[in-house]
C-alpha cells in the first residue's frame, strides 16, 4: 500500500508569543539544531513508520550524533554535559512535527535517570555512554496484565541465586519495547511485603530467557513500538540491581514528578502544533465565499484555544522552572499532568471539528494528533489517579519540608521545628535508617507539658510516640503523602520525670494495604529505661500504593 508522507505540515509563525526566560540563547541555538533534525530525519518518514509500527533503530544513532539523547548526562559519563532543559526542547520539537514514534524523551528523561542515580559505578559506565550515543535504547517495564496503576500488585519476581538474580514474569504496554536493549524492570523480591518488596533491575535484551511478544496494535501513536516482554529464568548479575533491595517502589515514586512533567511538556507542544495547523487551515479553507477564519464561530473557537494555550504555556514553564530548582513535588506535577493532558484532548477535538470532514482523514496531521492525544490521559497515571494525588495539595502538611529532607538526605540530624507541639517538645531528628525503616527522635519537653508533680503529662508521652511513628511512616511513603491518623495503642510503664527523651519507631512490616508500626520512648536516651511503648496500624489507600 502507498504510504503518504507528512510533507505538508503548515509553515506558520507560532501564535504563542509569551517570553520564555527559562531558556538561554544556548538552549535556543540547540532548538534550531533539533528543529532541522526533525524536519529532515523525522517528518518525511513518520508516516512510513506509522505503517510499520516501528521507528528504525538507526534513527537513535543519528540522534546520538546530533547530541539529542540524554542531554543532561555529564561528559564524565559519556553524555553531552548539558541540563534537562535540552531534553525538554527535544520533546517540544518532536511535538511540533507531530512525531509520536521516536521515544527519545522516555529514554532520556525517564529511563536513564534510574541508572544514573541508583546504578553502581560499573553499571553506569557500561550503560550511560551507549544511551547517550543511541547504541543502547532504554525502556521501563512496570505495567503487567493485572497491574497498572496499582504498581504494588506486580507479579514479576526476582530471586537471589549466588552472584545473580533470576527473573520470571511478564510485562505489557512497554514503550520502546521492541527497539529497547536496556530495560529498567520492576520486580518483586519479597512477595510478602507489598510495595516494600519491589526492587529495580537493569535487564539487557541479549540475556538468555528474555523475549518479546507482539508489537501491540494501538488506536493511536502507531509509529511508537509498544510491546509485551517476557522473562523466563532470566539471570542478571548482582550489579544490575539498582540501589537497595526493597527500595524500588520508593525510587519509582521519586521519579514520578519528572515523568509527569515530561507529559505536560509534550502535551503542551502537541496542542500548540494542532492549533497552528488549524490556524493555517481556517485561513486557507473557504466556505460561503469567504475563509473559515472570517466566520464568527471560528474566530471565537480559535480565541478560546489561544487563551487556553497561553495559560498552558505559562503553567508548563512554571512547572519546568520549579523542577529545575528542585521544588516540584509529586502533587504539583500530578496537577500539571492532569491539566495539560486534558488540554491536549480539548484542543485536538476542537481543531478536528474546525477541519470538518477533512479532519477525519489520516492524511491530515490533525487526524493523527486527535487519536494520538487520547493515551496522554492514561499513561504515566490516569486522570483519575492524578485527581487523587492533586487532592493532597488542598490538605496542607506542615511537615512536608522535613520529610523531603529525609528522602534526599537520610543522615540529617538537623533540629527543624515542625509545628507548635513539636516545637514545645523540642523535637530533633537524630537518626533515620532506610533499611529497616527506622527513625529516632529526641525530645526535651518544656514546662507546659509537665504536671504539677513534675512529671510529663500523658498527652505529651503519647505525642512523642505518635510523632516518631508518623515520621517513620511518612519518610517511607514519600513527601507527597500527608500525615493521616494512625490507630495508636500506647502503654505507659511508669511516670516520666523531667529530662531528655528519645523515641525510636520503625515500620515493622507492611502488607499491600496496611503498615504495622511500633515505637518505644526512652528516658534520658537510655535504651534500658523504657517508659512507654506503642503499636499502631496505618491503612494505605490505593492512591498511595
Amino acid at each position: 500500500m502507498a504510504i503518504k508522507a507528512i510533507t505538508s505540515l503548515p509553515k506558520v509563525v507560532p501564535m504563542l508569543t509569551l517570553p520564555r526566560p527559562i531558556f538561554t540563547p544556548e538552549h535556543e541555538a540547540f532548538r534550531e539544531q533539533v528543529r532541522r533534525f526533525c524536519d529532515k530525519e523525522i517528518a518525511p518518514h513518520h508516516a512510513q513508520w506509522e505503517h510499520d509500527h516501528l521507528v528504525p533503530a538507526e534513527l537513535w544513532r543519528k540522534a546520538g550524533e546530533y547530541a539529542l539523547l540524554c542531554c543532561w548526562i555529564g561528559e564524565e559519563d559519556g553524555g553531552p554535559g548539558g541540563d534537562l532543559l535540552f531534553d525538554f526542547i527535544v520533546c517540544e520539537e518532536l511535538g511540533r512535527v507531530g512525531a509520536t514514534g521516536p521515544g527519545f524523551p522516555l529514554h532520556s528523561v525517564i529511563v536513564a535517570p534510574y541508572i544514573a542515580h541508583h546504578g553502581t559505578p560499573a553499571l553506569k559506565k557500561r550503560m550511560l555512554p551507549g544511551m547517550a550515543c543511541g547504541e543502547k535504547i532504554g525502556a521501563i517495564a512496570m505495567t503487567e496484565p493485572s497491574a497498572g496503576s496499582d504498581v504494588a500488585a506486580i507479579r514479576t519476581t526476582a530471586k537471589e541465586d549466588g552472584d545473580s538474580w533470576v527473573i520470571n514474569g511478564q510485562k505489557t504496554f512497554i514503550t520502546n519495547g521492541y527497539n529497547s536493549n536496556v530495560i529498567v524492570l520492576a520486580c518483586k523480591t519479597d512477595q510478602s511485603q507489598g510495595a516494600r518488596g519491589i526492587s529495580l533491575f537493569v535487564v539487557e535484551a541479549d540475556a538468555p530467557g528474555f523475549s518479546r511478544g507482539r508489537n501491540l496494535d494501538k488506536i493511536g501513536q502507531y509509529a511508537q513500538d509498544t510491546a509485551e516482554l517476557f522473562f523466563d529464568d532470566v539471570r542478571v548479575p548482582r550489579e544490575n540491581l539498582l540501589g537497595v533491595v526493597g527500595e524500588g517502589f520508593r525510587y519509582l515514586m521519586q521519579g514520578l514528578a519528572q515523568e509527569r512533567l515530561l507529559v505536560s511538556v509534550q502535551c503542551q507542544s502537541r496542542a500548540e502544533s494542532a492549533f497552528e495547523w488549524t490556524t493555517q487551515y481556517v485561513r486557507d479553507r473557504k466556505a460561503f465565499n469567504q475563509p473559515l477564519s472570517n466566520l464568527q464561530n471560528t474566530r471565537f473557537k480559535m480565541a478560546e484555544l489561544a487563551a487556553d494555550l497561553q495559560a498552558g504555556r505559562a503553567y508548563c514553564d512554571q512547572l519546568i522552572q520549579l523542577h529545575m530548582v528542585g521544588q516540584l513535588d509529586a502533587a504539583t506535577a500530578s496537577a500539571g499532568k492532569l491539566w495539560h493532558s486534558e488540554l491536549l484532548g480539548r484542543v485536538t477535538d476542537t481543531c478536528l471539528q474546525l477541519h470538518g470532514g477533512y479532519g477525519y482523514m489520516r492524511e491530515y496531521p490533525i487526524a493523527r494528533a486527535y487519536v494520538d492525544a487520547r493515551i496522554e490521559r492514561i499513561y504515566a497515571g490516569t486522570s483519575e489517579i492524578m485527581k487523587e494525588l492533586t487532592r493532597s495539595m488542598t490538605q496542607p502538611n506542615p511537615d512536608r519540608e522535613l520529610i523531603r529532607r529525609f528522602i534526599e538526605a537520610p543522615d540529617t540530624v538537623d533540629a527543624i521545628p515542625l509545628n507548635p507541639m513539636a516545637a514545645a517538645l523540642g523535637l530533633k531528628v537524630v537518626r533515620l535508617n532506610s533499611v529497616p525503616r527506622e527513625i529516632e527522635l529526641a525530645f526535651t519537653p518544656t514546662p507546659i507539658f509537665l504536671q504539677g508533680v513534675g512529671v510529663l503529662q500523658g498527652g505529651a508521652v503519647a505525642g512523642m510516640l505518635d510523632f516518631a511513628m508518623a515520621f517513620a511512616l511518612l519518610s517511607k511513603l514519600g513527601p507527597e503523602q500527608s500525615c493521616a491518623t494512625i490507630n495508636l495503642t500506647t502503654s505507659y510503664l511508669r511516670a516520666a520525670p523531667i529530662g531528655e527523651y528519645r523515641s525510636v519507631a520503625e515500620i515493622e512490616r507492611q502488607t499491600r494495604s496496611i503498615a504495622f508500626l511500633r515505637a518505644k520512648l526512652f528516658e534520658r536516651c537510655s535504651p534500658e529505661t523504657v517508659i512507654a511503648t506503642a503499636q499502631g496500624t496505618f491503612a494505605i489507600t490505593a492512591s498511595q500504593v
